[in-house]
């Protein structure tokens, strides 16, 4: 069957020239030792059009994992990243997109959600990048542990605060991916699929790419792991299962029943069961496992929140029959809205949040000031951690998944981790840099202790990747709690990923690619639950917008402007005082309607070399207009450019700045394409300040994106 609403945002998009980049392969190298899990993912990208691209991959990712390494192979090169600052990382890379050179660029766009840049991929091309990232198993009982590597996730409700270029996307990709694990557990399988043992030891097999890699580890060990830091200092971590506490649990329990509710579970056990009544089975093994002291309230949510059975039960007895009073799924996910009247309705204590966690409709750091800890199950493969287990960390709960239909062993270890104290992060006194001397924390129900010995090395330290892995993971164990500017050294030092901080490599040796490039969005693979709805005919209908309900709306193309002269420019002093009132005030509007009405993205190649046949007729005729100002003429004759170049780079700058919205970094490119030419840039941002206010820089708010621009500049060698 063919879901019309995708059908219109492919349709939309391939019109927009927004055409999926090539994923053709994916490995993923595992090695778990002591309770830590290294993986290395490499993925190959391939550029099969005839000029180059740029390509796109926003992926959800473990919200607790330490990112800490990039590598690239072009040819035969292997390009090794660096971390720098977040704004200064992504100037380095786009420097290098303006300048022709290939580029990589992890980024976290938000925690739970990062992306990858791979920018002037030359036509015909191929490059391998590959990324590591260190977290520990996650506690499913007295020796079991557990690990998730997202893959893809689902339509996700609400509006992302994220620009369209980094949203995630799902469609047609990648079938599988490839994996070899070595592990010291007694044993070790999949949720999905098989694994063989290698000649040397290694575990080796392939697993779906729609679905996430769900791996239980039996009879795993602690031990103590040894690492070295970036600064030559030992570090010895080690990750065991959280002692068994006995205290008594106070909390309500929130289930989801939105729409999505209704997708099956999948798995190689548990098919055929929608992700809601996987959740009422599982309820309903929690309510024998609790005790005669314990209070929980039940309640449900969709766009609306409300008691199970229209009355809060507290007794164990009562919470079990509120269970087979759970409505079936229908209508929106507002998880923000719910936890809201939860707060705002029951006396103080933990909530266990159990959902597919695909909304954006909750503001996380807001939610986490209430001072409840936030306990969150996932259910089903095409769930986000992202916002919902950004919430557990902040308020010091936790987050676990469900294999397949199992949703019981999750439920049961989050009612382990509820009956713990609330815990305050064991932090040792910190060094002369700042730096924690040791630091501990509990996740997932592990146990987790990290120190650092010793003193800094004068020399560079070798290392290998299980060393590096340890001082990722004990490094992100400690950002939290360090001042902004310690945890930004701390993250450059050690490599990672983080708010703070990306990964880029540029590769100074390889060719030169002419013109900007066409940007190409990687999508994830659809997940395999996406068609597999249990539909519920009698249920009401869905009220709250999806993504691809909001896109199929967002992208149908608006008539086209009249062919009249849009007046970008600021008023003339040739103009009377209500005249150049006037013309202020119509400014920001006709700037709005002309970069409104340009595709970036699309257009981009084109008007990086100032080519404006591809525009409507009455956008390029405003572009036309401008670049016929004397002023503009006298100030591009100065700098020895062509008037419609700068007129064009103006409102590229408006764009690239988001007066109209927001930024656009295609049309950045742009504009620095268009003013390669031009010696002294800074000249630029002084007369682009004047553009868009018509006087003086002094009586004008310059933007924060400009005043650093500036600011680097100025402190430039």
């Amino acid at each position: 069957m063919i879901d019309p609403i995708a059908a219109l945002v492919a349709r939309a998009r391939e019109d927009a020239g927004a055409r999926p980049a090539t994923l053709v392969a994916m490995h993923i190298d595992i090695t778990l030792t002591g309770g830590l899990a290294i993986a290395e993912t490499t993925r190959t990208f391939r550029n099969d059009e005839a000029e180059p691209i740029e390509a796109l991959l926003s992926l959800p990712v473990p919200v607790h994992a330490a990112f800490f390494g990039l590598t690239a192979k072009i040819d035969d090169r292997l390009l090794r990243g660096i971390a720098q600052a977040r704004q200064e990382a992504r100037h380095t890379y786009e420097e290098a997109i303006t300048e022709g050179k290939t580029a990589v660029l992890h980024e976290e766009l938000l925690r739970g959600v990062h992306s990858l840049s791979v920018g002037n991929l030359a036509a015909g091309g191929a490059i391998e990048v590959t990324t590591r990232w260190a977290d520990t198993l996650r506690s499913a009982g007295a020796s079991r542990g557990r690990l998730r590597i997202p893959m893809t996730v689902g339509d996700v409700y609400g509006l992302a605060p994220l620009p369209e270029t980094d949203q995630l996307t799902h469609g047609a990709g990648l079938k599988r991916v490839s994996l070899r694990i070595r592990h010291d557990a007694a044993d070790l399988r999949l949720a999905t699929g098989a694994l063989q043992l290698s000649e040397d030891g290694a575990l080796v097999g392939e697993a779906p790419a729609n679905a996430p890699v769900d791996i239980e580890a039996e009879g795993w060990k602690s031990a103590a792991l040894k690492g070295k830091a970036w600064d030559g200092r030992d570090i010895a971590l080690r990750v065991e299962a959280a002692a068994s506490e006995e205290e008594t649990v106070r909390a309500a329990v929130l289930v989801d029943h939105s729409g999505s509710m209704q997708s099956l579970c999948e798995g190689d056990a548990g098919q055929g069961v929608s992700k809601h009544e996987a959740v009422r089975n599982g309820l309903r093994a929690l309510a024998g496992d609790l005790r005669e002291a314990d209070r929980l309230s039940l309640w449900e949510f969709d766009h609306t929140c409300n008691p199970a059975g229209g009355r809060v039960t507290t007794s164990p007895g009562a919470f079990a029959k509120a269970v087979d009073t759970l409505a079936p799924p229908a209508g929106g996910t507002e998880i923000g809205g719910a936890l809201r009247r939860v707060f705002a309705t029951t006396d103080p204590c933990d909530v266990l949040l159990i959902t597919d966690g695909k909304s954006y409709a909750l503001d996380v750091h807001d939610l986490a000031q209430e001072g409840r800890r936030v306990f969150v199950v996932l259910v089903g493969e095409d769930s986000l951690e992202a916002n919902v287990g950004h919430l557990a960390a902040l308020t010091g709960g936790d987050i676990y998944f469900s294999f397949g239909a199992d949703v019981g062993s999750a439920l049961h270890a989050a009612l382990q981790g509820l009956r713990t104290k609330r815990t305050i992060r064991e932090q040792g006194p910190p060094a002369e840099t700042q730096f924690p001397e040791s630091v501990c924390a509990t996740r997932g129900n592990m146990r987790i202790r990290a120190a650092w010995r010793g003193e800094p090395a004068d020399t560079a330290v070798e290392r290998d990747a299980l060393s590096e892995g340890v001082a990722a993971y004990a490094a992100n164990l400690a950002l939290a709690s360090l001042p902004e500017s310690a945890a930004g050294e701390l993250a450059v030092g050690e490599g990672l990923t983080t708010h703070l901080t990306s990964l880029v490599l540029v590769d100074e040796a390889g060719p030169v690619q002419e013109g900007l490039p066409v940007t190409r969005k990687v999508n994830l693979p659809t997940p395999r639950t996406d068609a597999k709805v249990a539909y519920n005919l009698a249920a009401p209908p869905v009220v709250c917008e999806s993504r691809s309900m909001y896109l199929a709306k967002a992208l149908t193309l608006p008539p086209p402007l009249p062919e009249k002269t849009l007046d970008l420019g600021p008023p003339s002093p040739d103009m009377s005082e209500a005249e150049q009132e006037a013309q202020t005030e119509r400014q920001p509007e006709n700037l709005r309607l002309v970069t409104s009405r340009i595709d970036w993205k699309k257009q981009g190649r084109a008007l990086g070399e100032c080519d404006l046949s591809g525009l409507e007729p009455a956008v390029a005729a405003a572009i036309r207009a401008l670049a016929d100002r004397k002023d503009i003429c006298e100030c591009a004759a100065e700098w020895g450019i062509d008037p419609i170049r700068l007129a064009l780079a103006l409102v590229a700058a408006w764009a690239a700045t988001g007066y109209c919205g927001d930024a656009d970094r295609n049309a950045g490119r742009v504009q620095q394409r268009l003013l390669k030419r031009v010696a002294n840039s800074d000249r630029f941002i002084m007369y682009f300040s004047w553009f868009c206010r018509g006087h003086v820089i002094i009586d004008y708010e310059m933007p924060a994106s400009l005043q650093r621009e500036i600011a680097r500049r100025d402190q430039a060698p």
